[in-house]
């Protein structure tokens, strides 16, 4: 929660006090993965999907894949094959022609601006996207050094989970402190491992 502390009554501005600006978990939208044919596509799924739309209230329809399809805005976007078939990671994806794919990456656009890759959105299976969550995610190794020596401390080797460039979160949030919100197009960062330049982000407020 963000806001002041509670001013002095009366005093101008009192207003502005502690939970002004309620910020809730940011949940997982669509993830950056890498294809054969378009270097990446943003993949997301049903489940992801309508939690959005249970939140902010879209009235568009959902994607409803099977495990072994993916579902693009077009009959033969750039990302497909001619075959009918799409290179995902190490997965091959029955290519579905879905027009709700495009509303969807239209009312993206209109949320995030223009900077957003959803020309590369597509849908694919609930179970499909876990695995990609759990499979296809950065993991860095890092070390800690002891600091006497300026060497690795022994058996302080550890694995740290990244998401990737490109990756769409969302937030809910409520209260009256609109003025408290970065710029849209601002980028900041969030969390630790700032100094290696992890948690970096672009925030959009939605339209104008």
């Amino acid at each position: 929660m963000f806001g002041s502390t509670p001013p002095e009554p009366g005093v101008v501005g009192d207003d502005l006090r502690m939970g002004t600006l309620r910020v809730g978990q940011a949940t997982l939208l669509a993830l950056p993965v890498r294809s054969l044919t378009r270097t990446f596509l943003l993949l997301t799924c049903p489940t992801a999907l309508a939690r959005l739309r249970r939140a902010a209230g879209f009235e568009l329809e959902v994607p409803n894949p099977d495990v072994h399809q993916v579902c693009g805005a077009n009959d033969r976007p750039n990302h497909l094959e001619e075959a009918g078939i799409v290179y995902v990671e190490d997965l091959d994806l029955e290519a579905v022609h879905d027009p709700t794919v495009a509303a969807w990456a239209q009312r993206l656009r209109a949320h995030g601006g223009d900077e957003l890759a959803v020309e590369r959105l597509v849908v694919v299976h609930d179970d499909v996207f876990a695995h990609a969550c759990t499979a296809w995610t950065e993991l860095r190794t890092r070390n800690r050094i002891e600091p006497s020596t300026g060497v690795v401390r022994k058996g302080q080797l550890f694995d740290v989970e990244f998401l990737p460039s490109e990756t769409l979160m969302w937030v809910p949030l409520e209260g009256s402190g609109a003025d408290l919100l970065p710029a849209n197009g601002e980028t900041f960062g969030l969390g630790g491992h700032q100094s290696v330049g992890a948690g970096r982000v672009v925030w959009s407020g939605g339209p104008s």
